[in-house]
């Protein structure tokens, strides 16, 4: 069955990905489960007609009253996307909620993390946000978001961790628009699951339009927020991880921890000059240890071998992590590994590739 999602271009979208996996060809037959596909899509869209959408968000029985946005979001294989509700309540206390907006999207062709589709969708969350504050002419409170992924959560909320730039660059645009109000919330209430799984029109449930029922009953009936954000693990393949050969490290006043290696990378230009500025550092690094002033005679070829080893050493320890992780532990190294085939090794602390099978220690 097509997965289909609330807009028929995405629809569509999602039904051309298929046959792009196929790598049907312009002038070949489309299989028919393709056309099957196809057919019940074209007729579905006349149920399209049937939708109805009331204009009017804000009652009139609702005057004097408070409003906010609350915007869910949600991700699978093929899509994920956000949608937007306004919730107000009156001095009476009187609850009403209604639908603003949607936004689906169909997930790349190309391979990508469920993770990374939900930090997506979280993003467009962020984008309606704006957007909706930006077009409606009434006063809103703060807004609220809602998630059923505690690991999107920890990413949004991490204080300490760094990120690969994918998820780095999307919290950092979640954050600057949606400030610290994330919540979460199950699958069964969350509204954005209807976008990443799809329907078709005649399943569309009446629920949709009046979001998920516990937004018509008082904040303090809402799903307990205590201890519902996950933790990030050192596993966790969107966290950076910084290897230090030395142990040296300085932090900035923003918090992140930078190493002197590469502080030393940055500044030089040749090769050779980067090999003599590190020579300098650790010298001065083993002088400054027994409380002495180093001697200012120029380096020797030993300093500069050590400080070209710990150049190489730093700079293959973060490109190769999990390969040097997983030859210290004795295993071998993944096949997806750009170096799989080349049998690498660890020499003194180096990983090294090429190297006759005698050689190795």
């Amino acid at each position: 069955m097509l997965k289909s999602v609330a807009s028929p271009e995405e629809k569509i979208k999602i039904l051309f990905q298929e046959a792009t996996r196929l790598k049907i060809s312009w002038d070949e037959i489309i299989p028919r489960s393709l056309c099957q596909k196809w057919l019940k899509l074209i007729a579905s869209l006349n149920e399209i007609s049937r939708l109805r959408f009331p204009r009017c968000v804000l009652p009139l029985e609702l005057n004097c009253c408070t409003s906010e946005l609350h915007h869910f979001c949600d991700a699978s294989e093929v899509a994920f996307g956000a949608c937007t509700y306004i919730r107000t309540i009156n001095q009476d206390g009187k609850v009403h909620v209604a639908l603003l907006s949607s936004k689906a999207r169909v997930a790349p062709i190309r391979g990508i993390t469920i993770p990374r589709l939900e930090v997506s969708a979280a993003v467009e969350a962020a984008k309606l946000d704006a957007v909706v504050r930006r077009e409606l002419d009434i006063p809103l409170l703060k807004s609220n978001f809602w998630s059923d992924s505690t690991i999107v959560l920890a990413y949004i909320q991490n204080e300490t961790r760094r990120f690969r730039t994918f998820v780095a660059n999307h919290v950092t645009l979640i954050r600057q628009v949606s400030e610290a109000q994330w919540h979460h919330v199950s699958g069964e209430d969350n509204s954005a699951d209807l976008l990443s799984r799809g329907c078709f029109v005649d399943n569309l449930p009446v629920s949709w339009f009046n979001g998920p029922p516990f937004l018509s009953n008082y904040k303090c009936a809402w799903p307990a927020q205590d201890n519902l954000v996950g933790r990030l693990q050192d596993e966790d393949p969107e966290v950076r991880r910084d290897i230090h050969p030395t142990g040296i490290v300085q932090t900035c006043q923003s918090g992140i921890t930078q190493y002197p290696i590469d502080t030393l990378i940055e500044h030089y230009s040749s090769f050779y000059k980067l090999k003599k500025g590190a020579g300098w550092w650790l010298r001065l690094i083993q002088f400054l240890k027994v409380t002495k002033t180093p001697p200012i005679s120029p380096l020797e070829v030993h300093e500069l071998k050590h400080a070209e080893n710990l150049i190489v050493k730093h700079v293959r320890g973060r490109a190769y992590f999990h390969e040097i992780k997983n030859i210290k532990a004795g295993k071998t190294v993944l096949k997806p590994s750009s170096i799989y085939k080349l049998s690498p090794i660890i020499i003194d602390g180096l990983l090294v590739v090429g190297v006759d099978s005698s050689m190795q220690p």
